[in-house]
């Protein structure tokens, strides 16, 4: 089955989590804290500006995380495109990681590496993140027909679902370049995704 509609995704630019050097992926902060930094406005606003397909979006799908909406507003602004949130989008739940410094992000890295149902210490396994962001893309394919759509979100959800896109694991979601903030890629997908 191949997709209906094409893909962006975007990760949210620097937030006042990454300045402080936080691991926030509780909902209850994230989606009222952790707004993003001047440098992350400018991220964002460079990257929308910069993407040949932005003036063609059909819509622009959010996580409801403060750095996340203030990302698409910034792109929203800028093409007219409308934002809806959606809580599919979130951060990844780090569990008792939370707010803990993000030097940490290594060991559930690793542990993710070895088992892509990794949940120790409360963290929200690979593979529930690649159900959830998988569900999402459902959602628009049966909303959407032969639009462009943007997905702004977070760096661990997107990584894990480009992986998943093209075939591989959730677990090996490090083994492609991780998004910088505010980066803009097209969403590559194989022809079994979602079938």
């Amino acid at each position: 089955m191949e997709l209906k509609n094409r893909y962006l995704i975007m990760r949210h630019g620097e937030s006042m989590a990454n300045l402080e050097g936080l691991i926030a992926g509780d909902a209850a902060a994230g989606t009222a804290r952790y707004g993003l930094t001047e440098e992350g406005r400018r991220q964002a606003t460079e990257s929308a500006l910069g993407c040949v397909d932005i003036g063609m979006l059909t819509a622009i799908r959010s996580s409801d995380f403060l750095r996340a909406r203030e990302t698409a507003e910034i792109v929203s602004f800028l093409t007219g495109a409308t934002v809806t949130e959606s809580e599919l989008l979130r951060e990844r739940y780090f569990g008792s990681f939370e707010g803990q410094p993000d030097s940490r992000y290594a060991e559930i890295w690793e542990r993710d590496r070895l088992d892509g149902n990794n949940c120790q210490g409360g963290v929200e396994s690979p593979a529930a993140v690649a159900e959830r962001m998988t569900r999402e893309i459902a959602a628009c394919e049966s909303e959407y027909r032969e639009g462009l759509i943007l997905l702004v979100s977070h760096g661990d959800p997107l990584q894990i679902l480009e992986v998943v896109a093209r075939g591989i694991g959730p677990e090996r979601h490090r083994s492609i370049p991780p998004l910088a903030h505010g980066e803009l890629r097209r969403l590559e997908a194989d022809a079994a995704f979602l079938s």
